[in-house]
């Protein structure tokens, strides 16, 4: 579900000609998953913050489809 939100956001600032998605990651006992997960969708470490870069591809899974109404 993670995922198919991510690919939603990313796809949007694609369409907005929006270059970088920054987000910070503050380790607790609660978000310990995220930790991983934003390396694992493309984002890269740099310094407190990690980077996805919107050149880069991002696939939504095949069995996920967010829609908005």
């Amino acid at each position: 579900m993670e995922k198919g939100i991510l690919g939603y956001i990313i796809n949007k600032a694609k369409e907005n000609e929006i270059e970088r998605i920054k987000a910070q990651f503050i380790p607790s006992q609660k978000n310990k998953p995220i930790e991983e997960f934003l390396p694992n969708c493309g984002f890269q470490k740099d310094g407190d913050y990690w980077i996805y870069q919107s050149k880069t591809q991002f696939t939504i899974p095949d069995f996920l489809m967010v829609s908005v109404e």
